[in-house]
């Protein structure tokens, strides 16, 4: 009985060897064809590649190169953007991206949210900021029931009231931003984006191309996806439509995955 389980791990194990020498061979295999200037082969080892290791920066920012090469700007973005949103701190798709704004019509708005998203919750993951809050709380916690405690004894023998620590002050401060910033990270996390890649993408008013066509959305801009259905996605626009896109027309770049 233990050799058979033995022998059923060791399997499991040398497949999961396998799958990532095979999307490291890939990759690799990704990176010559660029370099020979062979974009179309090197876009599809790139996508081999993400299909066993699909949240590997170094390939979606090379997958990025890759259609930026071929000239497909909305998608190069979107694969950029998706780096960005798994390693806020990827210099080189910060750059690839500043590179290309003049060169697609972005219509996304420029409003406080988005540049509260931007500056300061692409930059920390999810995970990070949970911890962040969870130790400014615990903190801040002790830190007021001691002076409260000081407060209490005081009063109960009329002694001078302690001053209130500037420490805590600080803290109680960074912990309300913190708190904002996590319901902000969370709100967003579960408002998944995603961008559209195709040169133009018809918004329909319901998931049927025989319905009424609401308008075009650019490749490169951003929506919102809020429902998938049947290879349809409904999106809202930051021009503020609601209304149904082709799946194939988009990638998303961040948040949960909508059923």
């Amino acid at each position: 009985m233990k050799l058979l389980i033995y022998l059923i791990l060791s399997s499991l194990s040398l497949q999961v060897i396998a799958k990532d020498l095979s999307a490291v061979e890939h990759f690799e295999q990704g990176i010559q064809s660029h370099k020979q200037k062979n974009y179309e082969e090197a876009k599809a080892h790139f996508l081999n590649s993400l299909k066993l290791n699909p949240e590997s920066t170094s390939t979606l920012y090379n997958m990025g190169l890759s259609e930026y090469s071929l000239g497909q700007l909305g998608t190069a973005s979107a694969y950029w953007k998706k780096t960005l949103a798994l390693n806020p701190f990827h210099q080189s798709a910060r750059n690839s991206l500043k590179l290309i704004e003049n060169k697609i019509s972005f219509r996304n708005k420029n409003t406080y949210w988005n540049k509260f998203r931007n500056y300061i919750l692409n930059f920390l993951p999810i995970q990070v900021a949970y911890i962040i809050f969870t130790l400014l709380f615990c903190v801040t916690m002790a830190l007021l029931i001691q002076h409260f405690t000081r407060r209490h004894i005081a009063l109960k023998n009329y002694l001078p009231l302690p001053e209130f620590n500037k420490l805590a002050i600080g803290l109680i401060a960074a912990f309300s931003f913190m708190l904002i910033v996590v319901v902000a990270k969370t709100y967003d996390h579960y408002n998944p984006r995603a961008v559209i890649i195709s040169d133009t993408t018809p918004l329909f008013i319901s998931p049927d191309k025989k319905d009424i066509q609401i308008m075009e959305v650019s490749q490169g801009e951003e929506v919102i996806v809020t429902k998938t259905q049947d290879g349809w996605s409904q999106v809202k626009t930051f021009s503020g439509n609601f209304g149904w896109v082709l799946q194939n027309n988009l990638l998303q770049i961040s948040g949960v995955k909508n059923k």
